[in-house]
């Protein structure tokens, strides 16, 4: 049985989230920049039990009339169903706005899921009686439970000091985030594992209300699995009580600490040359180089890392940035 004692975490700093404004080129005749962003995720709105969304759009140029279609359905915004027809924006003086979610306005939908994508568009049309087909976006209405973890899942050669981050799910304005960590070394245990302030199971570590836990002193060359259950309304014992969303669980395996060499691989990265990380036999890098016979992979780190360089590469992974020594 794993023994949380050794795990020898503690408190860390939060992880703050940075919203960013997207703004699309101008579609011409088309409808264009939709807010929200295509693909973004977003909060929503409450009114009473009803989630719902107010989508916008810059009009397309020599636009008299806007016909919107919105749906949990792809096929039916591509097709422009009779189930997603939104009709025109329903008051004139938002000419470029859609409440979608909401029975009280007209067209009405229904209140809109957590954790559920949908997809959208608008068509224009002008005086002389074209009309512009536009383009589907889509956005994903925040869910419940807690995603993308880093270290990623399935993540190897994570070094034995990690600070465990993820993203946390919905919750309503007036409650406040509480997120009870579970980890250890067997999946199921793990998996089972079930919140009880006076008997609380081994894998279970502690309850943080950032969405970060700083772990240090874990087993080299060791698989750990690990869980974040989202809690909402729990009061302090002996009450407790609350709405729990178990997560999914996650996993990652110690490794090694990588051992960078200097092979005389040099980079301008717009200010500076800089000298690039190299490791010999490129275990981990999918970018390599051959010097004197010898294989090596170049090293690719997130950009956000603080030895990263200017310098970027498109990946399956996204884009990474080239390692500095």
């Amino acid at each position: 049985m794993y023994d949380k004692r050794n795990l020898k975490c503690w408190l860390a700093i939060s992880v703050f989230l940075v919203t960013i404004q997207c703004v699309t080129a101008s579609g011409g005749n088309q409808a264009s920049n939709p807010d929200p962003c295509d693909g973004e995720m977003i909060d929503g709105h409450l009114l009473n039990e009803d989630t719902y969304a107010i989508l916008e759009f810059t009009a397309g140029l020599g636009a008299v009339e806007h016909t919107g279609y919105f749906s949990d359905d792809y096929s039916k915004v591509a097709s422009r169903h009779p189930d997603a027809n939104l009709g025109q924006p329903p008051y004139p003086p938002w000419p470029n706005r859609y409440y979608v979610g909401l029975a009280t306005v007209p067209n009405p939908t229904p209140s809109l899921v957590r954790g559920t994508t949908y997809y959208w568009t608008v068509d224009e049309g002008d005086a002389d009686g074209h009309t512009y087909p536009g383009d589907i976006w889509e956005f994903t209405i925040l869910g419940f439970y807690a995603f993308d973890p880093s270290p990623p899942n399935e993540a190897v050669f994570v070094p034995t000091d990690v600070l465990l981050t993820w993203l946390p799910g919905y919750f309503a304005p007036d409650r406040s985030p509480q997120h009870d960590i579970y980890m250890g070394t067997d999946w199921d245990a793990v998996n089972d594992a079930r919140y009880d302030i006076l008997n609380p199971p081994p894998e279970f570590v502690a309850t943080r209300f950032d969405p970060n836990f700083q772990c240090s002193g874990l087993e080299l060359d060791t698989k750990f699995f690990w869980r974040i259950d989202e809690v909402h309304g729990r009061m302090p014992p002996p009450i407790g009580g609350g709405e729990y969303y178990t997560g999914d669980v996650w996993e990652f395996t110690t490794g090694a600490p990588q051992i960078f060499v200097d092979i005389g691989l040099r980079v301008y990265d717009r200010t500076s040359v800089i000298t690039i990380a190299c490791e010999q036999g490129a275990a981990t890098s999918a970018l390599r180089i051959v010097k004197n016979g010898v294989v090596y992979g170049i090293v690719l780190v997130d950009p956000s890392d603080t030895n990263a360089s200017g310098i970027r590469i498109g990946t399956s992974s996204g884009v990474k940035a080239l390692r500095k020594l």
